[in-house]
C-alpha cells in the first residue's frame, strides 16, 4: 500500500482513478453514496487568538467578529470544501490573510508571539508550548469528520485487509 499526503479537495478525485483505493481525509457533508465510507471522529471550528487580543475573553465567537483581523491561515484552508470560507468570504468580514504555510507549528508560534488569528479544527494542534494563545469556539458551530473512503465494488486483497483493519479500529 502506498500512502500520501495531498489537499482535500484532490483526494476525492483521486479514487476516480487507478493506483488510489484508499483515501483518508477531512468531509463537512456526506459524501456520494459510490463510496464507502468509515468515519473515524467528528471535530469542530474554534479561533485561535493571542491572549493579548480582546477577543481572547470570549466564550464564544461568530466568523464576524473576525472581520478587521489578520488571518494565519494553513494552506488548503481557503477552499471550496471548507465551509468557513463563504462566511469569511461576505463583504463584512473580508480576511486579510497574513501568513499561509503548512506547518500548524509556525502559526503557533506567530500567535503565541501576538500576531494574527487563526481558525482551525479543535484537534489539529497542541498548545502545550504555547501559552500565550486562547482557543475560542465558533458559532454556529461547524464540524467535520475524519473519514478513510473508497470506492465500492471488489478491491484487491490488501486493500480490504486494511479496510476490515480500519473499520475494526474505528
Amino acid at each position: 500500500m502506498k500512502f500520501s499526503e495531498a489537499g482535500t479537495d484532490s483526494l476525492l478525485n483521486e479514487l476516480n482513478h487507478d493506483g488510489t483505493d484508499i483515501v483518508f481525509t477531512r468531509i463537512f457533508s456526506p459524501v456520494s453514496e459510490k463510496y464507502d465510507v468509515i468515519v473515524n471522529e467528528s471535530d469542530y471550528f474554534v479561533a485561535l487568538v493571542p491572549k493579548n487580543n480582546p477577543l481572547s475573553r470570549f466564550e464564544k465567537i461568530q466568523v464576524q467578529d473576525l472581520r478587521n483581523e489578520s488571518f494565519l491561515v494553513l494552506e488548503g484552508t481557503i477552499s471550496g470544501t471548507n465551509p468557513i470560507i463563504p462566511i469569511l468570504k461576505k463583504p463584512n468580514v473580508q480576511p486579510r490573510i497574513m501568513y499561509e504555510g503548512q506547518r500548524i507549528d509556525l502559526i503557533l508560534e506567530m500567535l503565541n508571539e501576538g500576531m494574527g488569528v487563526s481558525v482551525v479544527m479543535d484537534k489539529s494542534f497542541d498548545l502545550t508550548n504555547y501559552p500565550n494563545i486562547a482557543v475560542i469556539p465558533i458559532i454556529p458551530k461547524k464540524s467535520s469528520q475524519l473519514a478513510f473512503i473508497k470506492r465500492k465494488g471488489d478491491m484487491v486483497p490488501v486493500v480490504n485487509l486494511f479496510w476490515e483493519f480500519a473499520r475494526n479500529r474505528t
